[in-house]
């Protein structure tokens, strides 16, 4: 993504990049697929939708809004910024109109997530609006396959590789309420992206933080992830409940704002101890490294500088080398020795680890 001016206004631009390696291979699939997402997005004029303002041929690009503040992912993620309800209603029932206009001209965002939904706060108010519909289709009736491999966001249906509908955007936008709603990763104790498949199907989902969370908005959460695509509601009926909450902003931001500041709080001050304790170890792998390192360094070469002060004693009494050459190369082999002698002790000390290297070459690199 890039971003540019045209027509005296600060546009962002997509250039498109194959979705698969069939379509990498092959420039007729490339084209098939912008084409694909510059028909898709061509029919999609809405405030909350990112709108396609021209196209590129060479290369294959979109020009777009621009939207400066970055996606709702990196907005949740970004624990010093203060989201208060009154943002958080706004941002879900903005997410929620785009969707329902989508789902009302029969197409299916397929990927829909917190890293394409992107923001906009230049006024004053935060703006949020739905963007990248690479992988979008029309319903006519189920649609088939899996077009990401990230299953964070993805229905159970498209897990299992059954037909699907618009449902799956539906239980998409339940897990980025509760993205919002905890500022987390969705199962972020798992490590591959196998365990949160499973863990999915298998109908389990995150915690909501009850303690946090009004419970009509819980509600919402838990009946738009549900299970059983069936039992997921409407957009019309999510966004008649999103404005009912929202009418009591106030009343929720006085009972649960404080908690969820000091919640975060929490969470930051961990985050820092984690970190600290992280560069520590760190520190500490890298000098036990180097005076492994060292100590491998002073061993190696033990016997050898032996030998070669022997040699080189008795070249001298032979009158063999050259004074200035036996001098220069003793005195080097002088230095590294220091530096063995203090490899028991203090071997951890990068700057004598550093010397010991350089030692070690000019010593090795002079004849004798």
């Amino acid at each position: 993504m890039y971003k540019a001016v045209w027509k005296n206004q600060e546009v962002a631009v997509k250039v498109l990049t194959a979705l698969s390696i069939a379509a990498s291979q092959d420039k007729s699939l490339v084209f098939q697929e912008f084409r694909h997402e510059a028909y898709i997005q061509h029919q999609l004029k809405h405030p909350n939708i990112v709108e396609l303002l021209g196209i590129c041929f060479s290369p294959f690009s979109f020009v777009l809004d621009y939207m400066p503040n970055g996606s709702l992912y990196n907005l949740t993620r970004s624990l010093e910024i203060e989201l208060i309800w009154s943002v958080r209603l706004s941002i879900a029932i903005e997410m929620a109109e785009g969707l329902k206009y989508m789902h009302e001209k029969s197409i299916v965002h397929c990927d829909f997530k917190s890293p394409n939904v992107l923001i906009d706060c230049s006024n004053g108010s935060v703006k949020s609006k739905i963007a990248d519909f690479g992988t979008a289709r029309v319903l006519s009736e189920n649609i088939t396959g899996r077009f990401v491999d990230n299953p964070v966001w993805l229905a159970p249906e498209i897990l299992l590789d059954k037909p699907y509908n618009e449902k799956v955007d539906t239980y998409a936008y339940g897990v980025i309420l509760w993205e919002t709603l905890t500022r987390a990763d969705f199962f972020s104790e798992c490590s591959f992206f196998t365990d949160i498949e499973e863990r999915i199907v298998s109908g389990e989902r995150p915690d909501i933080p009850i303690i946090l969370t009004p419970t009509e908005f819980s509600e919402v959460i838990e009946m738009c992830w549900h299970q059983d695509p069936i039992q997921r509601p409407r957009f019309n009926d999510i966004i008649k409940k999103l404005q009912t909450i929202s009418e009591r902003t106030a009343e929720i931001e006085a009972v649960y704002g404080e908690l969820e500041k000091e919640s975060l709080q929490k969470r930051i001050e961990e985050m820092a101890i984690e970190k600290a304790l992280a560069a520590e170890n760190q520190n500490a792998a890298v000098k036990l490294r180097i005076m492994q390192e060292a100590e491998q360094i002073r061993q190696n070469w033990k016997e050898p500088l032996a030998r070669k002060k022997r040699n080189h004693k008795s070249l001298a009494n032979q009158n063999a080398l050259p004074f200035n050459a036996l001098t220069t190369s003793y005195g080097i082999i002088e230095r590294f020795e220091t530096y063995l002698s203090k490899t028991d002790g203090v071997g951890q000390d990068l700057s004598f680890y550093i010397q010991a290297k350089q030692y070690e070459e000019s010593l090795f690199s002079t004849k004798s």
